[in-house]
């Protein structure tokens, strides 16, 4: 399966499932690529769609510039 295939069917499939997604450990590594990719997929809802939780709590900037809070 090619990656834009994988994208468009993440994609689908986080738009048809209710509720929220949760994130933890959104300022490390891997909560950052977490954050990425879910930007790329949810788009403008992201803010409404994801939770992100830390040891402290801040702004995190993503790739996109967009800022989220933690």
């Amino acid at each position: 399966m090619s990656r834009a295939a994988l994208t468009t069917r993440l994609a689908t499939a986080l738009s048809g499932m209710p509720g929220q997604v949760v994130i933890t450990g959104g300022g490390g590594w891997l909560g950052l690529a977490s954050l990425d990719l879910l930007e790329r997929l949810l788009g403008d809802d992201l803010a409404a769609r994801v939770k992100v939780y830390g040891s402290r709590a801040r702004m995190l900037t993503l790739p996109s510039g967009r800022n989220i809070p933690l």
